[in-house]
C-alpha cells in the first residue's frame, strides 16, 4: 500500500504519467486488485502503447482473471517485439497450460528454460504440464529440479506429491513431510 501511495502522489502531480500508471497497475496486480490494475494499465497504454512492460503486466492481469484470449493477445504483442522476453514466455506458457493447450505451453516453457535454465518457477510449471500429459517421469525430473532451484516453494513440493499420487506411488510423497 505504501508503494502505491508514492504513485498516487506522482499521479496527483502529473495525471498522464504513463510510467507511474503502469507501475501502480503492477502494484495493484500484486495486491490482487485486478480491476484497479486493469484501469491503470489501460490508461498507461493509451498514453504509451509501446510500453512492453505495461502490456505484459496487463496480460498477466487478464490471465489471473481467466480472460485467456486477452492475455494471449497482450503476450503475443510483446513477443512480436521482443521474442526473448522470458517473463512473458513463462506467462504465455502458463496461460496455455491453464487452457489445456499443453503442446503450446511446452513450446513456450522450453524456450524460457533455454533462455533462463535456473528459474524454479518455470521448471516447475513445465513439470505441471508433463503431469497433465501423464508424462510422469519427465514431470518428476522437472519438479525435483525445481525444488532444488527453489526449495521454499510449497506449490512445487505439492505438485511433486500430486505426481506421485497420480502414479499410485502413495508412500513417496511422505518424504517431503518428514
Amino acid at each position: 500500500v505504501s508503494q502505491s501511495r508514492y504513485f498516487n502522489r506522482a499521479l496527483d502531480l502529473e495525471p498522464q504519467y504513463a510510467w507511474a500508471l503502469a507501475e501502480r497497475g503492477g502494484t495493484y496486480r500484486r495486491m490482487n486488485r485486478y480491476t484497479d490494475a486493469l484501469n491503470d494499465l489501460n490508461r498507461s497504454l493509451k498514453i504509451n502503447d509501446k510500453d512492453l512492460w505495461a502490456l505484459a503486466e496487463r496480460g498477466k492481469v487478464y490471465q489471473l482473471l481467466n480472460r485467456y484470449p486477452e492475455a494471449l493477445a497482450d503476450f503475443d504483442r510483446v513477443l512480436q517485439t521482443d521474442p526473448n522476453y522470458v517473463w512473458v514466455l513463462i506467462n504465455r506458457g502458463e496461460t496455455y497450460r491453464r487452457m489445456n493447450r499443453y503442446e503450446a505451453a511446452l513450446t513456450d516453457l522450453n524456450r524460457a528454460i533455454k533462455l533462463d535454465p535456473n528459474d524454479g518457477w518455470t521448471v516447475g510449471t513445465r513439470g505441471q504440464v508433463y503431469q497433465s500429459l501423464e508424462r510422469y517421469d519427465e514431470a518428476l525430473t522437472d519438479l525435483n529440479r525445481a525444488i532444488a532451484l527453489s526449495p521454499n516453494q510449497a506449490w512445487i513440493v505439492a505438485e511433486r506429491g500430486e505426481t506421485y499420487r497420480q502414479m499410485k506411488r502413495y508412500t513417496e510423497p511422505y518424504r517431503d513431510w518428514e
